[in-house]
């Protein structure tokens, strides 16, 4: 009998963030589609954070798969643009949006398991 491991080989994870537009505080969120990867690969793009060899291009391309409910970038109906390489690339001309979407890739690999607390899972 063949055993699998019964979780999907992604993860959902919503980032927000705020800009100035004009003189007015803009809201932006969408949910990122990551890539589940298993933990040996975890450990090894660990190890290459710390270490320098690899950088926030390579992080969006080998994690980031797609995404929905963004707004920031548009079609020219006004209508959310779908996930495309070159959407990615028009989002991340934004000044801080790079950053927003690797640390949102990064902490969503990190925290995607939780201990469920007994105290809290009763309530």
């Amino acid at each position: 009998m063949a055993l699998k491991i019964k979780i999907g080989k992604t993860i959902e994870h919503t980032v927000k963030f705020s800009m100035k537009d004009g003189g007015k505080d803009v809201t932006h969120a969408m949910t990122l589609i990551i890539s589940r990867p298993d933990q040996a690969a975890l450990v090894a793009l660990a190890d290459e954070i710390k270490s320098g060899g690899i950088n926030d291009d390579d992080i969006l391309r080998d994690y980031l798969i797609d995404w929905k409910n963004q707004r920031l970038v548009v079609d020219e109906d006004d209508k959310p643009a779908a996930f495309s390489q070159e959407a990615l690339e028009l989002a991340c001309t934004v000044a801080g949006v790079r950053n927003v979407l690797v640390g949102g890739i990064i902490k969503a690999l990190v925290s995607n398991v939780r201990l469920e607390d007994d105290a809290r899972t009763k309530n």
